[in-house]
């Protein structure tokens, strides 16, 4: 069975600043992006994602439109809001894809960054 490619993308009104750890424990200035949004998990229980030897919260769910830039943990990327509360990256993007080949974005996982809340 041959299924129909949607042509429909989700809008991708916010605007985010993304960092990424540069040298000597320092980020760079945060470069804009467009994002769809942002929000709690929605879970009955609490979210985690599992690294090797830990097991973090997920506290903050952002949501990505496809071509969002790819990014490793060696980045150690953070995601500044448009209220100015930093967030760190845990993980990787969870991409998402329907049968169709139909590709509406990703969900990047994040976490509080106790040192830059507002």
């Amino acid at each position: 069975m041959r299924f129909p490619r949607f042509k429909f993308q989700f809008d991708a009104p916010h605007t985010v600043g993304w960092s990424v750890l540069v040298a000597d424990g320092k980020w760079s200035d945060p470069e804009p992006h467009k994002v769809m949004g942002w929000g709690a998990p929605q879970s009955r229980d609490q979210k985690y994602v599992e690294l090797p030897g830990s097991r973090i919260v997920v506290e903050l769910e952002l949501y990505v439109p496809p071509g969002f830039p790819e990014f490793t943990a060696a980045l150690k990327p953070r995601v500044t809001l448009p209220d100015g509360r930093v967030f760190e990256v845990i993980g990787f993007k969870e991409e998402a894809q329907s049968p169709g080949g139909w590709n509406p974005g990703a969900v990047v996982n994040l976490k509080a960054d106790p040192a830059h809340m507002v």
